[in-house]
């Protein structure tokens, strides 16, 4: 599982940046504005007990064809983002999305 993991991508995106009305196609514009964290540092504050969401952004089919979930994550497909993550996410908590 380790070695399929190191080949996603994680990102966090701020649940405030969301409410605060953020572009929703901020990445489309400028994917380097989002800060990235290895899978290694995710394990880490996860295993630490940090407060982290986890959000696997895949669409339909990336999802059922994948063998690949973590553990606790929440599907909100990318284009759902802006109408589901309010209901969806935590609040208080630290946003990583991830997608393959």
């Amino acid at each position: 599982m380790k070695k399929i993991l190191c080949g996603l991508i994680l990102s966090m995106l701020p649940l405030s940046a969301m409410a605060a009305g953020v572009d929703e196609n901020i990445m489309a514009k400028d994917v380097n504005a989002i800060p990235k964290m290895t899978v290694q540092t995710l394990k880490e504050k996860v295993d630490s007990g940090e407060r982290i969401a986890i959000i696997d952004s895949r669409t339909g089919g990336s999802w059922d064809n994948s063998k690949v979930i973590i553990k606790g994550a929440i599907r909100i497909p990318y284009k759902d983002t802006a109408t589901m993550a309010a209901s969806k996410i935590p609040m208080g908590y630290e946003v990583v999305v991830y997608c393959t």
